[in-house]
């Protein structure tokens, strides 16, 4: 019986969802996972395994169905992967060739995996053809963390009013959530702000809200900004949208609790404890990050070190990194630093573009990639992104999928 390129991406995406769920939810500190602990501590290692075993099987489905199509594709697509490995390999390996650790080695590649994955998936239909199914991996997902986060406001759970779900960090679930609203965006394009979709934008818009996370607040912001001001191009001229004006009535008694929750918390202070302990901590990182233990600059990169994948075995292994760009300069060495300033321009025009085209990119039944990544940038100042699961990985499969290969037909 011959089994179909969907079957197995369908089986894969499940089995990586559902033990990245459970695993998180062992690891919680929910009367849930202190009731499965009792009961089931031994099958944890046999979770973790399926997690990140699913995860490397991610990237076969896009490789079987590419090899299908015409060898001018499938030699662009093999030379292109293939410099972009050997160059990882390459800086990685020799940046450290006189004290090389397999170990760091190794958690370096499982660090930047997520990126190989949206290299692979750039020529692959596979999440269009099966958006039905990924939208209801989404809802599962979303009520989950939705379950788990009712759960810690009702025990009292939220350190600091700050609620994490079923993860370590309030910065994951808040990442998560707004992964949700992105890929579902990329699936969906303005339909997703229909009565039908919306749903997939508010839930996990709440839990972003509820998890206090600043980066992914701002990271929001960004991403429904030009949507705002599309949908009501009149408020300039102080013309108000109906649709909108009855909405602000319905939903003035939770907007007016949410900004005093958040003026509480001091989230719009920036003198605030909230913000001089979380700025202060990342920006120490980041500066320890572009030297080396000796104290000598840290130009090559110390590939695996500034991951937390590694802590997670071993709270000995490795540094903590926090945001992003500190991850990078830690595993890349300073040497990366004109790369990101040239992307982070072009991330910056490509969000303006929108407004410069008369928000024309925003009218389609797909995505704009560079509202997606612009909304990421934010979001990253505040989490190392690669390492956040599930939606994270799921979002890199799918960010750099070019629509125009695509059949008209599935989108």
């Amino acid at each position: 019986m011959k089994i179909s390129t969907d079957l197995i991406f369908k089986s894969i995406i499940t089995i990586f969802i559902i033990s990245s769920l459970i695993n998180s939810i062992f690891k919680s500190t929910s009367f849930i996972s202190l009731l499965l602990n009792s009961y089931f501590e031994n099958i944890i290692p046999y979770i973790q395994l399926s997690k990140e075993s699913s995860l490397a099987f991610l990237a076969i489905p896009p490789l079987i169905s590419i090899f299908n199509k015409k060898r001018k594709i499938i030699n662009q697509y093999i030379i292109f992967t293939l410099f972009i490995i050997l160059t990882f390999l390459i800086i990685s390996f020799f940046s450290n060739i006189y004290s090389f650790n397999l170990t760091f080695y190794l958690f370096f590649w499982r660090w930047i995996w997520p990126l190989f994955l949206s290299i692979v998936y750039i020529r692959s239909d596979l999440f269009f053809t099966n958006k039905n199914y990924i939208l209801k991996i989404i809802s599962f997902t979303l009520i989950i963390f939705s379950v788990f986060t009712i759960e810690n406001v009702l025990t009292g759970a939220c350190a600091q009013y700050r609620c994490n779900s079923i993860f370590f960090s309030p910065n994951t679930l808040g990442f998560n959530s707004l992964c949700c609203i992105l890929i579902t965006y990329k699936l969906l394009g303005k339909n997703l702000f229909t009565r039908k979709y919306i749903i997939f934008y508010l839930i996990p818009a709440l839990l972003i809200l509820i998890s206090l996370s600043v980066a992914n607040l701002l990271a929001l912001i960004i991403f429904s900004i030009p949507y705002a001001i599309a949908k009501n191009r009149n408020i300039i001229n102080l013309k108000v949208n109906k649709s909108l004006f009855l909405g602000l009535i319905i939903f003035s008694p939770l907007l007016i609790l949410s900004t005093n929750f958040l003026l509480m918390k001091g989230v719009f202070n920036f003198r605030s404890d909230y913000f001089n302990y979380s700025i202060a901590e990342r920006f120490k990182i980041l500066i320890e990050s572009a030297y080396n233990v000796d104290g000598s600059f840290n130009i090559f990169g110390q590939p695996g070190v500034y991951t937390n994948i590694g802590r997670i075995y071993n709270s000995e292994i490795g540094k903590v990194s926090d945001s992003i760009l500190a991850s990078l300069i830690g595993n890349f060495g300073l040497i990366i630093m004109p790369f990101l300033i040239v992307i982070s321009i072009i991330v910056i025009n490509n969000y303006f573009i929108i407004f410069n085209n008369n928000f024309k990119l925003l009218d389609m039944d797909y995505g704009y990639r560079g509202l997606i990544i612009a909304s990421i940038f934010i979001s990253g100042l505040g989490a190392n992104i690669f390492e956040v699961f599930p939606m994270g990985s799921l979002l890199g499969c799918i960010i750099f999928t070019k629509i125009e290969n695509l059949n008209p037909k599935i989108i």
